[in-house]
C-alpha cells in the first residue's frame, strides 16, 4: 500500500481559490482595459453634427471633438482645408509628412513628450494595399493597418516620458501616397 494520500478536500479547496483568483483578475484587466483603452477611429469630417452629438473646442488649442456619451470614446473634428491636405490644420502640429511610399519604404518621424502628455496622429493613404502604423516609445492602439481608400483615420498617442517615433509603410507591394500629421494636445 501507498503512503498516506493528501485530503481531496483540500486539492479541491486550492483550485476554486485559484479559479476565484483568475476570474477577479480578469473581470479587473477587462475594467482596467475599457479605463484606458487609447482613442481611436476615423476622424469626422466638418459636416454638421446631429443635436445629440454636440461639438466642443478645447479653448487653449483650438481643436474641437465630440464625447460619445455612452462610451466617453473622443473624435476629433477636422478643421476646414486650406494648405491642399485633407488632414485640416491644427494648431500645436509638431510634424506633417506627405510621402509616396515604395514597398520597401518607410516613413519614420520623432517627438519628444512628457509623461502622459497627449498627440493626436492622422494620417490617410491612397492606392492599393493597407498602411502599416507603428508608435514606438508612447501609448497608442498599434501596431495596425489601414486600408488606403482616401479616408482620414486618427489615433490618440500619450507619451511615456521622453522620445517616441511613429513609423508608417506599406503593406502591399505597390506605391501608397500617405499622409500624416502629429498634434499636441491639450
Amino acid at each position: 500500500m501507498d503512503g498516506p494520500r493528501a485530503p481531496v478536500v483540500g486539492t479541491r479547496a486550492g483550485a476554486v481559490v485559484l479559479t476565484v483568483a483568475t476570474l477577479v483578475g480578469l473581470v479587473i484587466g477587462g475594467w482596467w482595459w475599457r479605463v484606458n483603452e487609447p482613442t481611436t477611429g476615423r476622424v469626422v469630417g466638418t459636416d454638421r453634427p446631429a443635436a445629440s452629438d454636440p461639438v466642443a473646442v478645447d479653448a487653449d488649442s483650438g481643436i474641437a471633438y465630440r464625447t460619445d456619451p455612452d462610451t466617453g470614446r473622443v473624435t476629433y473634428v477636422v478643421p476646414p482645408d486650406t494648405d491642399g491636405t485633407a488632414l485640416g490644420n491644427f494648431p500645436n502640429t509638431v510634424w506633417r509628412e506627405r510621402s509616396e511610399l515604395a514597398p520597401d519604404d518607410g516613413i519614420v518621424r520623432q517627438a519628444r513628450a512628457e509623461e502622459g502628455e497627449r498627440h493626436l496622429l492622422q494620417f490617410r493613404c491612397t492606392g492599393p494595399g493597407e498602411l502599416l502604423v507603428l508608435v514606438d516609445g508612447a501609448r497608442a492602439a498599434d501596431p495596425f493597418t489601414a486600408g488606403c481608400n482616401g479616408s482620414t483615420t486618427s489615433t490618440e498617442v500619450t507619451g511615456a516620458g521622453g522620445p517616441f517615433q511613429v513609423s508608417l509603410s506599406t503593406v502591399g507591394v505597390e506605391p501608397l501616397t500617405v499622409e500624416a500629421q502629429l498634434v499636441l494636445l491639450p
